[in-house]
């Protein structure tokens, strides 16, 4: 058998032009495309980023205030630019990248849980999110370089290129079914907290006070309402993590905290979605709450609507 002559020159010639137009013709626009999806990440941070002059109030963290803390309680300046399932890391990003730049912000509020302390940014499934949304990489290596890519990262999905906006102008996403007490799938028996978790969540939870004392603004910490069932099964080696959290953070910077989780006020099954989130009602009442006892001015008084207040 003959070969020509550079003919295996002109293959990987031929290799390489199909990779490039691969590249500029499938990969590129895929990738695109992704970071143009509008849903609730890069929603937020585009408003926050429009509003970073007026807003005076800013709720970090989780679904803990996404889904069960009413911002409209404390004014239309404030906002809830949390999101669920986030980890402290990416709050600390984002105080760090944002916080500086806004000139009229007086209050950061932010939830710690009772347990699951940890400090995250190193899962793809929320990096690669936080990567095209908040353009803030995930923390650890190779999940920092994989995250930038739906492909790499194993994360293209079609549910990723559509759209998919749930809150409303201030971040908030009311819920409105009523929890009837019994155990949800996902929400399994809390576990004990790993200490090298809680001492990285030590870390950065002063990092995040830090920031807020650098910048002249007030920094208060809450531990939201919990079911009864949920209480019942936290170990209390959970709740003695929580204090050293709490008291460790203080000793170094000004951090305003009060724990609800078991607070009198929460305990009827009611107020709940599930076993952890409140309900419209619920969340309405913890952002009364927290207004009254950390003395929280507020720009208007918000009255919940009426088929809030009558549902179910």
């Amino acid at each position: 058998m003959k070969y020509s002559a550079g003919g295996p020159h002109h293959f990987l010639r031929d290799v390489a032009v199909v990779f490039v137009v691969g590249v500029l013709f499938f990969v590129l626009p895929v990738e695109l495309l992704a970071y143009r999806a509008q849903n609730n990440f890069l929603w937020k941070r585009q408003h926050l980023e429009a509003n970073l002059g007026s807003i005076s109030t800013l709720l970090l963290g989780n679904s803990f205030f996404e889904l069960s803390f009413n911002n409209h309680v404390l004014g239309d300046s404030s906002f809830n630019v949390s999101q669920m399932g986030r980890q402290i890391y990416y709050d600390v990003e984002i105080a760090r990248r944002y916080i500086p730049r806004m000139p009229n912000l007086r209050t950061v509020i932010y939830p710690i849980a009772v347990g699951g302390l940890s400090v995250g940014g190193s899962d793809l499934n929320s990096g690669v999110e936080y990567a095209k949304s908040w353009h803030i990489p995930c923390r650890t290596f190779p999940q920092n370089i994989l995250c930038h890519s739906q492909l790499l990262s194993g994360r293209f999905c079609l549910k990723n290129y559509l759209p998919d906006i749930r809150c409303d102008s201030l971040g908030y996403q009311a819920l409105s079914g009523v929890w009837k007490g019994e155990i949800v799938a996902g929400y399994d028996r809390p576990t004990l907290n790993h200490k090298s978790a809680v001492e990285g969540f030590i870390i950065y939870l002063t990092r995040l006070a830090r920031i807020c004392s650098e910048n002249g603004v007030r920094f208060i910490a809450i531990t939201p309402p919990q079911t009864n069932l949920y209480v019942d099964w936290t170990p209390e080696a959970n709740y003695d993590d929580l204090s050293r959290v709490v008291q460790t953070v203080q000793a170094a910077y000004p951090m305003e905290y009060h724990d609800y989780s078991r607070d009198a006020e929460f305990r009827n099954n009611s107020l709940f979605y599930d076993p952890v989130h409140l309900t419209h009602v619920g969340a309405t009442r913890l952002a009364e709450r927290v207004a009254e006892d950390f003395n929280l001015s507020v720009d208007h008084p918000y009255i919940a609507h009426e088929k809030w207040l009558t549902a179910d």
